[in-house]
């Protein structure tokens, strides 16, 4: 196997297979170094492979050799059930209905550890509530419908903390 070291990668192509049995997929093509694969299933073998293309040209590297990963992380989901709230089919957005219940809607599960990143995204539709926030908590306390409250931290959509 001839190696280029003058080859300067340019964009990356990433792919990845569920099992042996199945065929690689396109997951990431594009200049980052890093990519976060998301939507996969936890404690399940995963094979990844990937190439490079630069240098101007227009063919792809051979592909690298294939490594297995797996994650332990379950995917986030939110409670079932709360009034106030529909979930989408995986259970992962949660929709503020009109009704005047909506207290605090948790996690299914604590799916978070220390020193994970988390992103948060709110969109909002119509007259916002001066309740409508998102947060983390240490334990869940279903009396209160306010994340204001100690050993939590809760941010209002107007970016109060």
């Amino acid at each position: 196997c001839k190696v280029d070291e003058d080859f300067i990668p340019q964009v990356y192509r990433l792919q990845y297979r569920k099992s042996a049995t199945c065929h690689f997929e396109d997951v990431y093509a594009g200049s980052d170094t890093e990519f976060t694969v998301l939507h996969i299933d936890p404690n399940v073998d995963y094979q990844f492979k990937v190439c490079a293309r630069g240098d101007d040209r227009q063919e792809w590297s051979p592909w690298s050799v294939s490594q297995t990963g797996r994650s332990t992380l379950v995917p986030h989901e939110w409670t079932p059930g709360i009034e106030g709230y529909s979930l989408s089919s995986r259970r992962n957005i949660a929709l503020r209905n009109d009704s005047q219940a909506g207290g605090v809607l948790y996690s299914k599960a604590p799916t978070y550890c220390c020193g994970q990143t988390l992103t948060f995204r709110i969109e909002t539709v119509g007259q916002p509530d001066r309740k409508d926030s998102i947060g983390l908590c240490v334990e869940q306390l279903n009396d209160y419908d306010s994340l204001q409250r100690d050993r939590a931290v809760c941010i209002s959509t107007n970016g109060a903390v």
